[in-house]
C-alpha cells in the first residue's frame, strides 16, 4: 500500500500509520493497528536518508546564507517598510532587512552584515566585509543555490554568476553548493541564522539606520576562535573589484548602499566587526573556479568516519 500511494503523496500529506490501518480494514484485511504502525515505522526507517557526523578543520570551511529580519529604524534607506510605529514623538519604520551571515563551524565564528535587500551587490559586499573582518579567507565556502551565486541549474551542475566567479577567483576559495531544496545540507548556518535572530534581534532592535543597529552587534573572539583565524588563507593585496570603472554609470546600486568610485567597491549600510589582531598563516592558493560547476552534495567538511575531505 505504501508503494501504491507513493505517487499520490506530498511532503506534508503522507500516508500515516493510522490512515493505512483504516484503508486496509476498508479493504477487508484483518490486521491490528499496532502491526500496521510497526510496519510503517520500519519502512520509514529503511528508506530514510542517512546522515554522517561531520568534523570541521580549522580554516577549512565556512557557510553563507541570507536571512530575513525585522528592524525598527528612523530612516529605512531603501529597505521594504512593513509598518510604522509612533513612539515618544518619533516615527519608526519597521523594515524587512537582509542579514548576511558567514559562519565558520569549526570554532563557531559568526560574521554578519545588515542590508536593505538580498541582491547580488549586497551578497558580494558581504563577502568582502567578512574576509576583511576575519583577516583571512576560508579554503571552501558552502551555499545553497541562491540567485546571486547560481545563474541556473544545468542537470546535476550549475552555471555560476560571472561576478561571483570573479569573487571566488580573487579570494581563491572553492564554492560548494547544497542540493536543491535540502537546507539541512548546510544545517550549521541554517540553525545559526534562526538562533541569531532570537539571541541578538529579539525583541526587534531599534536605531536611526541599519548601520546604527549593526554597530551594536560587536563580539570579541575567544582564544579558540582566534586559533582558527590563524589557519585562514591570507587576504589578497587589494579588496575585490566587482564593478569596473567603465560600467559605473550603468549599474544601479540599491538605496542605502554607497558606491565608492575610487575603489569600485560597494560599501553596505552595516558591518559586524571582531576585535582581533591575529594575523592569518600563509596557505596554498586554490585553483581558479570555472564558470560551470557540478559540485557534489556534501558541503565543506570532512566525515568523521573517513580520512580526507568529504
Amino acid at each position: 500500500m505504501l508503494d501504491e500511494f507513493e505517487a499520490r503523496q506530498g511532503k506534508k500529506q503522507r500516508l500515516t500509520a493510522y490512515r493505512a490501518f483504516v484503508l486496509l480494514t476498508a479493504r477487508g484485511v484483518d490486521v491490528g493497528y499496532s502491526i500496521v504502525k510497526k510496519l510503517v515505522v520500519e519502512e520509514r526507517r529503511r528508506t530514510a536518508e542517512v546522515f554522517v557526523p561531520l568534523t570541521w578543520h580549522k580554516g577549512e570551511a565556512a557557510l553563507v546564507d541570507f536571512f530575513e529580519v525585522l528592524i525598527d529604524v528612523e530612516e529605512p534607506l531603501g529597505a521594504r517598510v512593513e509598518s510604522t510605529i509612533e513612539t515618544d514623538g518619533v516615527t519608526l519604520y519597521r523594515v524587512r532587512a537582509a542579514l548576511f551571515l558567514m559562519r565558520l563551524p569549526a570554532s563557531g565564528i559568526d560574521v554578519v552584515s545588515l542590508y536593505p535587500r538580498q541582491d547580488q551587490v549586497c551578497f558580494l559586499d558581504g563577502h568582502v566585509r567578512a574576509f576583511r573582518q576575519l583577516g583571512g579567507v576560508p579554503s571552501r565556502i558552502g551555499y545553497d543555490n541562491l540567485k546571486p551565486a547560481v545563474k541556473k541549474l544545468v542537470g546535476n551542475g550549475r552555471q555560476l554568476q560571472q561576478r561571483f566567479v570573479a569573487l571566488a577567483n580573487h579570494y581563491r576559495f572553492e564554492p560548494v553548493f547544497a542540493r536543491p531544496y535540502t537546507g539541512h545540507d548546510k544545517g550549521a548556518v541554517e540553525a545559526r541564522g534562526k538562533g541569531f535572530r532570537g539571541q541578538y534581534l529579539t525583541p526587534i532592535p531599534r536605531g536611526r539606520t541599519l548601520l546604527d543597529v549593526a554597530a551594536d552587534l560587536v563580539l570579541d573572539l575567544d582564544e579558540h576562535q582566534q586559533d582558527e583565524v590563524r589557519h585562514l588563507q591570507p587576504l589578497p593585496a587589494v579588496d575585490f573589484i566587482g564593478l569596473r570603472p567603465m560600467n559605473v554609470r550603468n549599474i544601479r546600486t540599491p538605496k542605502g548602499c554607497e558606491f565608492d568610485a575610487r575603489r569600485h567597491v560597494v560599501a553596505s549600510v552595516s558591518s559586524r566587526t571582531f576585535r582581533s589582531t591575529v594575523s592569518p598563516a600563509p596557505s596554498p592558493s586554490t585553483s581558479p573556479v570555472p564558470m560551470s560547476t557540478s559540485s557534489p552534495a556534501p558541503l565543506p567538511s570532512t566525515s568523521s568516519a573517513a580520512t580526507g575531505r568529504a
